[in-house]
């Protein structure tokens, strides 16, 4: 199972998103697994600001948001969350998100 932890501060703001493990399917062959792959990897292409904390690797994703976080990457980031959101709309047994700090 993929597991998404998203970390919000006081503030509102994206603090971490952390993303760890594989889907269900062997690798190379999983649908969700690539999905979230993809959807991560293309948002952290999309980011602008250059003093994030990103860490890439197959299984162990993550992203340690900069405390000067640009409007244009919180945008990306939002977006991020809610692509991970749709996915586990789909394939609820493959992904879980939890997200912590965010009211409402």
């Amino acid at each position: 199972m993929i597991e998404a932890v998203v970390d919000y501060g006081k503030d509102g703001k994206i603090v971490s998103l952390v993303i760890k493990g594989h889907g269900l399917a062997g690798w190379g062959k999983d649908l969700v697994c690539a999905g979230v792959s993809s959807c991560f990897t293309g948002a952290m292409n999309a980011l602008t600001d250059n003093d994030h904390k990103i860490k890439l690797l197959a299984g162990d994703s993550s992203i340690y948001v900069s405390p000067n976080c640009s409007k244009h990457d919180e945008i990306v980031l939002e977006t991020l969350i809610i692509q991970l959101e749709t996915i586990k709309e789909s394939y609820p047994n493959e992904i879980s998100l939890k997200v912590s700090g965010k009211e409402g």
